[in-house]
């Protein structure tokens, strides 16, 4: 039986590992840095990486297609991500009105892009993560229509491409602009945070999956350390990320059957995960079944806790030679 993994575990403000020393690293790129060298950027290290599509609605990057193009082309575990714009709509356009159509515009671009690249199904080529909306700029909006804006855009997105959201925030832009509120916490996280050292902040979220670590300008903490830029942007600067867990995670992060789902009920699950399997199934399973079992248990909002406790006694049963 394959093992599941736990690419969404994270780690949480207590994780002392710096920045720079986790195992998976990987950088994020947009027309800023021009015609980027990915391949300077492999042999420095880069396991994954994002680059930018949509720039609100009706822009694109100058460099998406170039970008996603080489990034397919040599393997590299590939993520895209969109400059959300709820600031500015047209007028007579409500909240999810504009968010409709911005990630509608996204999703036609990737969906023109990996078109391009494959015959098969948009990002579902095992080596593409899932969809990052970019939420950071402020807006005139009230809370209330920032919460409206951001879910219609996510469940668009999932409708579209049959994929899940990774979003990117900081914890002063979701304070600012959504009162803090915590309902996408159950979301993964990419949060900025420039230092290799200090644990970002992340509220509401407690855990963090992606950290970007170093940026442009005084946030060049990769420079910092190493006397140079990260490669590939001929000494401009380039953001650096790092990912909380294995490369094995993360290409199962890559699975779209492994998602986080924002389900019609507003609970935030794996897409297909089975919350509560027959307990015939608990009592006649490998030590490995209970282990994939119990570890989606715990990844799904909508465990059992009696099924979790079924589960995790068989395993010591088993470990401790009684069956």
């Amino acid at each position: 039986m394959t093992k599941t993994l736990t690419p969404y575990l994270g780690c949480d403000a207590n994780n002392p590992t710096r920045a720079s020393q986790f195992d998976v690293q990987g950088c994020d790129v947009s027309q800023a840095q021009g015609e980027y060298d990915w391949d300077a950027a492999i042999s420095a290290g880069a396991k994954f990486a994002f680059c930018r599509c949509a720039v609100g609605y009706g822009d694109v990057d100058k460099q998406w297609d170039r970008n996603w193009k080489a990034m397919h082309d040599r393997g590299i575990i590939r993520g895209v991500y969109a400059a959300n714009f709820a600031d500015t709509r047209a007028a007579g356009k409500s909240a999810e009105d504009d968010a409709y159509d911005e990630a509608s515009f996204l999703c036609e671009k990737i969906i023109e892009a990996e078109n391009q690249l494959h015959d098969g199904e948009p990002l579902k080529d095992g080596r593409c993560l899932p969809v990052v909306p970019d939420f950071e700029r402020k807006t005139p909006q009230s809370a209330k229509e920032d919460r409206a804006w951001i879910l219609k855009w996510i469940r668009t997105v999932q409708d579209a491409l049959g994929r899940g959201t990774i979003i990117y925030t900081g914890d002063q832009v979701w304070a600012r602009e959504m009162d803090g509120d915590p309902f996408l916490k159950d979301l993964p996280l990419w949060v900025p945070h420039y230092s290799n050292g200090r644990v970002p902040t992340m509220r509401p979220w407690t855990r963090w999956v992606f950290w970007q670590w170093s940026g442009g300008g005084n946030g060049d903490v990769y420079r910092k350390l190493n006397g140079h830029a990260f490669p590939g942007a001929k000494g401009n600067s380039v953001d650096v990320n790092a990912y909380s867990g294995t490369l094995e995670d993360l290409e199962a992060m890559c699975l779209p059957g492994n998602d986080m789902w924002l389900h019609d009920d507003g609970v935030i699950a794996l897409r297909h995960a089975n919350p509560l399997p027959p307990s015939s199934d608990h009592d006649s399973a490998t030590a490995e079944q209970l282990e994939v079992i119990e570890q989606e248990l715990l990844m799904s909002r909508r465990f059992n806790e009696q099924a979790l406790e079924r589960v995790r006694q068989l395993r010591n049963r088993i470990s401790l030679g009684w069956e």
